[in-house]
């Protein structure tokens, strides 16, 4: 196993999980710890509608293991209210929050909405302003943003850029900073579908590539219709060759 290698899905409190992968005994409140069991990383969108509270995000990181990470998606109205204009306040109260992950606080998913194209000076001013003991990551829905410059402004500020798979669209395989974040929202439409192993198999040598240039990969799956993000997340992690624990209910 490498350790600089993190598989998990986009968030975790699905109730439709409930018999595909948490035992229909667990309750809503013990989702998080059950899923602990298979993988060391998750990926938090509830970060994007709403911030949690204080209590919440402490009884979170307490409830994990040193060695597990939480990558958290950035405020929407920041990203697509604001569109990364006059972010200041917000960022402040933002990462108010965030940083009570300490340790287990991972990188940081800023996605911009679809038809909000490219301006390389508001990327530049918003990086800025962001706060540098954190990894950030782009996810770009607008493919005027696919360009050598934007690449640029983000390696410049060690920034990452966001590969996803979304079915009919498949990002530019860009990498701007030591680690690698991946998206994998489905196979044919958005949060849909289960990838098949061969698609897997792609990604895994991929993985495996990019993890021998000593850089560290974080890979969610968002396909989570079914339970499919599991089964696809866990049989990534087989074929990595990672400790992966059956689901026996």
């Amino acid at each position: 196993m490498k350790p600089n290698i993190r598989i998990g899905t986009s968030g975790f409190h699905y109730e439709h999980w409930q018999g595909p992968f948490y035992p229909e005994g667990v309750k809503p409140k013990d989702f998080l710890t059950f899923y602990t069991r298979f993988f060391d990383t998750v990926e938090l969108n509830n970060t994007f509608y709403q911030l949690p509270r204080a209590t919440t995000v402490e009884h979170w990181r307490d409830l994990v293991g040193n060695d597990f990470i939480f990558a958290i998606k950035g405020s929407r109205y920041i990203t697509h209210l604001k569109r990364l204009l006059d972010p200041a306040d917000s960022i402040k109260i933002f990462f108010d929050r965030i940083e009570l992950f300490a340790d287990r606080a991972g990188p940081i998913l800023w996605q911009l909405p679809p038809k909000f194209t490219a301006d390389p000076d508001r990327l530049r001013a918003f990086l800025k302003l962001l706060p540098r003991d954190y990894d950030h990551v782009f996810e770009f829905r607008d493919p005027s943003w696919f360009t050598p410059i934007v690449y640029s402004i983000l390696e410049k500020r060690k920034a990452g850029f966001c590969i996803f798979d979304r079915g009919d669209w498949l990002s530019p395989q860009i990498i701007t900073s030591d680690i690698i974040y991946i998206r994998l929202h489905g196979p044919q439409a958005m949060y849909a579908g289960k990838y098949p192993k061969k698609s897997l198999q792609h990604w895994a040598e991929l993985i495996e590539k990019w993890s021998h240039q000593s850089r560290a990969t974080y890979a969610y799956f968002n396909n989570d219709q079914s339970g499919f993000a599991v089964e696809n997340a866990l049989t990534l992690k087989k074929l990595l060759h990672q400790p992966t624990p059956s689901i026996l209910h």
